[in-house]
């Protein structure tokens, strides 16, 4: 009896040690990736007002974010803060990729941007695009997005399409 225990008690803790070595590398694999891409330091600018919103400080959620003032299916923890005028500048600091959960692999590309005039001039600000907790309308979209389910090897960033009623390149 107490033989069994002991290769039960080994059997437990050898197939932890296992299991967290792979959780690990598992959770590596799933870690943001930032690209290189067409868009770095592009210059875009507002074509209409767009709401300036306040998120929480996590990983999975910039503090800052844009959206159109008739957003639809806004997350609970983005709360309006002001509106940056039609004109507004932005030169897009990050395109990043980002896993939300899913089993075949739910990848989606995230844009931030910083604010070049006005009164929030310097302040990073991430853009609504095919994002699933992202409201609609989405500001960007890109060819190689499939829902809900998006391989991480299949995205293309350089496929990234602004939505022109959102954002136009600088002149």
């Amino acid at each position: 009896m107490v033989e069994l225990m002991k290769v039960k008690l080994a059997v437990v803790i050898f197939s932890s040690m296992f299991l967290t070595g792979c959780a690990s590398s598992l959770i590596a694999g799933l870690s943001p990736k930032q690209y290189q891409t067409k868009w770095q330091k592009q210059c875009l600018i507002s074509t209409q007002d767009i709401q300036l919103n306040k998120g929480p400080n996590v990983d999975n959620s910039n503090k800052n974010f844009i959206s159109s003032h008739n957003s639809t299916s806004m997350p609970r923890f983005i709360k309006p803060r002001d509106i940056l005028k039609s004109g507004t500048k932005f030169e897009v600091t990050n395109v990043y990729d980002n896993y939300i959960h899913g089993l075949g692999g739910n990848w989606h590309l995230r844009v931030n941007a910083e604010v070049l005039n006005g009164p929030y001039k310097g302040l990073e600000v991430e853009m609504p695009g095919t994002y699933m907790a992202h409201p609609l309308p989405f500001f960007f979209t890109h060819r190689t997005q499939v829902i809900p389910y998006t391989a991480r090897e299949n995205l293309k960033p350089d496929s990234i399409i602004f939505n022109p009623e959102f954002l136009v390149t600088c002149p």
